[in-house]
C-alpha cells in the first residue's frame, strides 16, 4: 500500500513539475496567428459584422462597420426600416432616438468613450501594451 500512494505521489509530482502553463503573451500570439497572422490584422483597413438578433420572435439583421481612421456604424432593419443606433464619423458621435427617431448628437462622455474605442481597431489585444492597456490570466475554464 505504502509502494502503490509513493509511486502515486512521483508520478504526480512529475506530472506537475513537467506541465508548462501559458503565458498570457503566449495566449495572445497563438490568438493572432491562428485567425490571420499579426502582418494581415495590423494591414486592416476596415471590418463588416453582420448578425441577426432574435427579439420577440422577430429575426433583425444588424451590420457593423468599422474602419482604421476611427469611423463606424452600428444599424439594423426593424419592420422595413433601417435605423442607425450609433455612429461615428471621426469627431461626433450620434445615433437615432427611438421616441422622434430622428438623429441625435451623443452627449460629450459618449463621444469621448467612442473615440477612445476607435484606437482598439481592429482588435484591443494587437497594440495593447502601446495602448496602455495590462492583461492577466485569471485561470481556465471548461466550455
Amino acid at each position: 500500500m505504502k509502494l502503490k500512494f509513493i509511486l502515486f505521489s512521483l508520478v504526480a509530482l512529475f506530472a506537475t513539475i513537467t506541465t508548462k502553463a501559458q503565458t498570457v503573451e503566449e495566449i495572445i500570439a497563438n490568438y493572432f496567428e491562428n485567425t490571420g497572422g499579426i502582418d494581415n490584422w495590423r494591414q486592416l483597413k476596415g471590418t463588416l459584422t453582420k448578425a441577426k438578433v432574435n427579439q420577440q420572435g422577430m429575426e433583425i439583421p444588424v451590420t457593423m462597420i468599422s474602419l482604421s481612421d476611427g469611423r463606424r456604424i452600428m444599424k439594423f432593419e426593424l419592420q422595413g426600416k433601417e435605423v442607425v443606433q450609433q455612429a461615428f464619423d471621426g469627431t461626433e458621435a450620434w445615433g437615432t432616438n427611438f421616441m422622434t427617431m430622428e438623429a441625435e448628437k451623443s452627449d460629450s462622455e459618449t463621444t469621448e468613450n467612442v473615440k477612445r474605442e476607435a484606437g482598439d481597431f481592429p482588435d484591443p489585444f494587437l497594440n495593447y501594451k502601446e495602448n496602455g492597456y495590462t492583461v492577466e490570466l485569471l485561470g481556465k475554464e471548461t466550455i
